[in-house]
């Protein structure tokens, strides 16, 4: 067996080991991340928490053209940096 097969596995069961000894197995049932809801984010999926814990994905497989001079001058002037 591959090495990385055999400590992917080894990996695998510790996670599962340490998992089932949590107190709270279930992020939706912990105090702080309701905690933190209730006093900062708001509702769950509401404007607040999809922007602060979601990102967004950006294919990298292809190379991403430069932008042009004007295009940075452009940006500059329209955010005022």
């Amino acid at each position: 067996k591959a090495f990385w097969k055999i400590s992917l596995a080894s990996r695998q069961e510790e996670v599962y080991d340490i998992d089932s000894q949590a107190p709270i197995r279930a992020a939706h049932l912990n105090p702080e991340v309701l905690r933190l809801y209730s006093d900062f984010l708001g509702e769950p999926n509401g404007e607040k928490a999809h922007t602060l814990l979601h990102c967004r994905y950006q294919n990298r497989a292809t190379p991403q053209k430069a932008p042009s001079v004007h295009q940075i001058f452009k940006r500059v002037e329209l955010t005022g940096q």
